[in-house]
């Protein structure tokens, strides 16, 4: 069996002689990172188990941002409202896929790709919403987002301006139009700068780059040269620094100063598949890598993060791979600092 929440890395195979070297290099280089504490210093809990079926595994999902209490789950061009701390889901009519936030409102469309706003109290269409913006889940558009304002302005690169029936701020109806994200790999030839929304650079690498992830304060910018290597630039002080080499895949905490990181591990060193996954707290303001104590129901599983809330809560889709293979669903998981 191949376990389908993989965080290998994406371009070149990481096999187990690779993380010890790995980990011999981050010990013995402290301009990269100071060496990590022993397991238990930074423990979690679950705070709410979310079952799924295995044929319903989740494309993608997200925490509101106004109200960590409820998660939007993407299976399928279907919608699942999961209400916390119960872990209780409520389906979104057949007919519309959901896409993301806005605030407190849901955000989906229809089969024609119209616009629909909709209530978390009934699912049922809204009427009064606030403008603003959501980014797009990666199964509508990578590195874009879909604002929705009043009016269409005129660097918008939207070619589907459309009017949200019944949905009004001040009287005026909502429009909505896709947009650049605030930190995007510019496309062109090298794939090496990342630029903002307008085409300004923020960035340049010095190779290609497979991903980048802006700090929630926006003034950080996690850049993804592909296998595992991560630098982290700071756009204030225009200095870069090297990850920890051993991690496979890192996600901001809502602090902006820190990173909560993912390793994946293999029972065999030359397969793809994944057997379990540890996660590792990162300072920067320390350049500290702590191993975080997971709870027993997910200890030893295969872990993939999906979001991170405001308050720091952590939604993981979880797979037991052995001894035998159990399809977990979705865990919301809390840290405890020590």
């Amino acid at each position: 069996m191949t376990c389908s929440i993989s965080r290998k890395p994406c371009h070149r195979l990481t096999d187990l002689l690779g993380i010890v070297l790995s980990v011999l290099a981050l010990t013995t280089n402290t301009s990269r990172a100071a060496e990590s504490t022993a397991p238990g210093n930074i423990d979690s809990r679950l705070v709410a188990r979310v079952p799924l079926e295995p044929e319903s595994r989740p494309q993608w999902a997200r925490f509101s941002p106004e109200n960590p209490r409820h998660i939007l789950v993407g299976i399928d061009n279907r919608g699942v409202l999961v209400s916390l701390p119960e872990g209780t889901t409520r389906h979104i009519a057949g007919e519309l896929s959901p896409v993301g936030w806005l605030g407190q409102t849901v955000v989906a469309r229809d089969q024609s790709g119209r616009f629909r706003l909709l209530d978390t109290n009934d699912l049922i269409p809204t009427t009064r919403v606030a403008a603003g913006s959501l980014s797009l889940p990666w199964t509508f558009g990578k590195d874009h987002r879909i604002r929705f304002d009043v009016a269409l302005p005129g660097a918008a690169i939207s070619t589907i301006p459309l009017r949200i029936p019944g949905a009004g701020t001040d009287e005026r109806a909502l429009i909505a139009y896709e947009d650049r994200g605030p930190a995007v790999v510019a496309p062109d030839d090298n794939a090496s700068t990342v630029v903002d929304a307008a085409g300004g650079v923020l960035f340049r690498g010095d190779k290609k780059i497979y991903g980048v992830s802006l700090s929630p304060d926006a003034y950080k910018l996690l850049v993804y040269y592909g296998n595992t290597e991560h630098v982290l630039f700071n756009r204030l002080t225009k200095h870069t620094t090297r990850l920890p080499p051993i991690i496979h895949a890192w996600t901001w905490l809502p602090d902006s100063s820190t990173l909560i990181g993912e390793i994946s591990l293999s029972g065999e060193p030359a397969h793809e598949e994944v057997d379990s996954t540890d996660l590792y707290i990162y300072d920067l303001a320390g350049a500290k890598l702590d191993q975080v104590g997971l709870p027993s129901f997910v200890r030893g599983a295969a872990l993939k993060i999906l979001d991170v809330s405001v308050e720091g809560h952590i939604l993981v889709e979880a797979e037991r791979v052995t001894p035998e293979p159990a399809y977990l669903g979705l865990m919301v998981l809390e840290l405890l600092w020590q």
